[in-house]
This record gives C-alpha cells, structure tokens and sequence, in this order.
C-alpha cells in the first residue's frame, strides 16, 4: 500500500533529476520507503540495496540505468534508511525474521504495479540484498533478470569466528543478547570512522567521500553495526540457500578481484551449480563495484546493461 509522499534527500542522491520517495505499508504493519526515477521505458529496474544502505546513495545508480532507458525503484530495508527502525537503539542493524523482508519486497512489487511503471521487471541486489534477492527469486517473484552485486551468500569470516558464531548466536537468539551489537560493533556508521586508506568497499576516494557527505548532512540515515540476532539471522539464511536448488532465472554476478566482505568461495560453488547464472570478476576492484572509480564503475554498468538487453525477446 502506497501511503503517501516521503522525504528525499535531493541534494546528496547524486542520480539524475526526478527522484522522488513514497512511503509503503507492509503486510505487518511496518513503514518503509521506496526510491522512485520513472522516466525509462524499457522496463523497470529494482534495486535491493546492502545491510546499512539507504535509497540516495543508488542514485549513481539509477541515473546510469536511467541513461540505458530504465525506470529505477530502489528499497529502504526494515531497519535502515528512513524506514521504521526495529530497536529503541536507532543506529545498531536488526532483524526478527530473515523472512519479514520477503514483506518489504511483496510492498515493493506492489506499488510498482500501483505506479504503473514499464514492464519487465529486473533486479539489481548488492550485498545483503544478493541473499534476499535470491529468496525472492527462489519464491518465483516476477523477474526477468537479476544481476548481483557482491552479493552475500556468505561471510568472509574466519574458521573460528565461524564456529563460535553458530554456538554463541543461536543462544543469543534465545534471549535478551539478540538485540545486543555484535562483539567488536560500533553505533557509528563505518564510512565515519574508516579512514579512506583503510576501507574495503571502493578504491574510489570521491565515491567514498560522497557517502561520507551524506551521512554527514542526514545523520537520521545512518545505521552502525548489526546486532547478534542480525548474525544468527543471517548465517541461518545463508545456508538454507545454499541447500535450494538455483532457480531458473537468468543471472549475472559480479564480484571484485579484491573483495573480502563476503564469501566468495560460496558465490563459486552457487554459480557452479546454476547453468543460466554467470560469474564476472571485475579487476580491481573492491566490494561496492557501483561506488568504485570511473573506469570500474562504467564498467560494472554496461556489464549490467548489456545483460539485461540481452534478455530482450
């Protein structure tokens, strides 16, 4: 349900002219907002943004796939961007269920239907969004095409880190230390208080200060580190995943030569196993591939246009 019309940051989204914002209601009752550029014809574009991301920052991106002629819906998750929050605690990341936000997505594909915008539907996921994505996908939603950005199948944490998270997250799930940050995690936003010479996300040091700089105008934006229940949620969904046979919808994934957030040994065993999915490696380059320096970031772009040109019959 489309309620009504919802703040847009404008002056920081950095994408093309024509952005606006609406507020959605879910099936259980929580507020989010949907990033909205209507102006290509082609077909219609919804990007699944990353855990901590927020709809301005993908106006790099839909201006990119507005230029292939693409109209471009981007989602403020559950729990971040100017959606509802989950906790007292606004700057920590959580979630109850993996699957409250499949209802996020089921808002989304609504309203687009309710906006009337072109047909057909693609989809664009980074990160934390590659693994709703791909439940969405695995649900039978109406996609064309997908493209994953870095999408995390899974954690790039180490052998013990691991182990300790399967005996100490299922325990934490089961009482008040869900809703507690992750040992080690911070309030702050990490682009705050990373230096750009020690970032993993972009090699791009306009890019990463143009984040900076939005989070800096618009602190309500801002989402630090997740919680314990955020973890165990994750880790659980990432392995159903990995048990479900890949479904028969044409993919492209991207991935950076340098990347080290997520798994990419999982992304290798997936696309192993998926005849109509195909892997890209894009040299390099770090983990926000769309946020990276020109020459990558173009590149990543036509790599995604070019894909879904192809799916064109």
């Amino acid at each position: 349900m489309i309620l009504s019309d919802a703040p847009f940051f404008s002056k920081v989204s950095m994408g093309p002219s024509g952005g606006t914002a609406k507020w959605l209601v879910t099936e259980d009752n929580i507020k989010i907002r949907l990033g909205i550029w209507k102006s290509g014809t082609k077909g219609t574009v919804i990007i699944f943004p990353g855990r901590g991301e927020f709809i301005e920052k993908y106006g790099v991106a839909a201006e990119l796939l507005e230029k292939r002629g693409y109209s471009v819906l981007a989602i403020d998750w559950r729990g971040q961007g100017l959606s509802d929050r989950l906790l007292k605690n606004r700057s920590i990341g959580h979630i109850k269920k993996y699957s409250d936000y499949q209802k996020d997505v089921m808002a989304t594909i609504k309203a687009f239907h309710s906006l009337k915008l072109p047909e057909p539907l693609y989809l664009l996921s980074h990160s934390m969004g590659g693994c709703i994505a791909m439940r969405s996908l695995v649900n039978e939603l109406p996609f064309k095409a997908a493209v994953f950005t870095s999408p995390m199948w899974g954690l790039s944490i180490s052998p013990l880190a691991k182990l300790l998270s399967k005996i100490v997250a299922p325990l934490a799930k089961m009482g008040p230390l869900s809703t507690k940050v992750v040992p080690g995690g911070r309030t702050e936003n990490y682009v705050l208080y990373t230096p750009f010479e020690k970032n993993v996300l972009t090699n791009s040091k306009n890019m990463y200060g143009r984040i900076k700089n939005q989070l800096n105008s618009y602190p309500e934006l801002m989402l630090g580190s997740p919680t314990l229940g955020w973890m165990y949620e994750t880790l659980k969904e990432c392995e159903r995943l990995a048990k479900i046979i890949a479904p028969p919808v044409p993919s492209l994934v991207l991935v950076g030569s340098n990347e080290t957030i997520i798994d990419t040994s999982a992304i290798r065993k997936r696309i192993s196993e998926w005849d109509i999915g195909k892997l890209v490696t894009v040299q390099n380059a770090k983990h926000e591939l769309i946020m990276e320096v020109k020459k990558v970031r173009d590149q990543t772009v036509n790599l995604i246009g070019d894909f879904f040109e192809q799916q064109i019959t």
